[in-house]
């Protein structure tokens, strides 16, 4: 999870997406139509998430991020992505360490890059 956030700049849900996708018992779960369920078991996981990330010295941003591109709406069928990284998750909290992130991101190196280059 850490290594999405640093290295990849992807949401630390990112990092355990498809392992968590790939188990029988969640898959299932988040199939159903019954979507409370499947809305109450996504929640739980970015509870866990948030609280592993937090203990391990790292902040919430507020800011989401994309986990994936949704299908169009069908009653007759649970809500997944046609993709992106996960097939049940659209999108994750982002991260970022307490102590500040080791890299800069692709945004923050551009407006340096753009502020001191001649026009």
């Amino acid at each position: 999870m850490e290594e999405s956030e640093i290295h990849h700049d992807r949401p630390a849900l990112s990092g355990v997406v498809r392992e968590l996708e790939s188990h029988s018992a969640i898959n299932r779960t988040l199939a159903e139509i019954r979507t409370n369920r499947s809305t109450r078991l996504r929640q739980t996981i970015g509870v866990v998430v948030r609280m592993i990330m937090v203990a391990r010295g790292w902040q919430k941003t507020g800011r989401k991020g994309s986990l994936g591109v949704r299908a169009g709406r069908n009653p007759s069928k649970p809500d997944h992505n046609t993709g992106g990284l996960a097939f049940w998750f659209i999108r994750a909290e982002r991260y970022v360490r307490t102590e500040g992130m080791p890299f800069q991101s692709v945004r923050e190196r551009n407006l340096e890059f753009e502020s001191t280059t001649p026009k």
